[in-house]
């Protein structure tokens, strides 16, 4: 697929199930991920993947509701926030790449 057709063509969903997804296909989105260009090529990723349904929607209150706060939004109003799947661990001090680091939390 042509760059400009991936941009055209692009959907956004707001629906989603009660589906599982696969720890297989998760593996694959973070291979892909772990792909993106970095600063210096330092490569500084690190995942934690979250499996259990409670502890994800606690995640998700909590970020909804801090965001709110930080913004000024009222509470009435629908934050809805993703689950944060990367992140940088931060500039480190040599120039040598850091192995990706998965942490599967139950």
């Amino acid at each position: 697929m042509e760059l400009m057709d991936a941009i055209g063509n692009r959907r956004a969903v707001r629906e989603y199930t009660d589906a599982s997804v696969e720890r297989a296909a998760i593996d694959r989105v973070i291979d892909v991920a772990i792909l993106a260009p970095s600063a210096m090529n330092l490569q500084p990723w690190a995942f934690a993947v979250l499996l259990n349904r409670e502890r994800i929607a606690g995640y998700g209150a909590r970020i909804r509701q801090s965001t709110k706060r930080e913004l000024g939004l009222p509470e009435s109003y629908e934050a809805v926030m993703p689950i944060v799947l990367g992140y940088p661990k931060g500039r480190p001090e040599s120039h040598g790449r850091h192995p990706v680091e998965i942490h599967w939390l139950g």
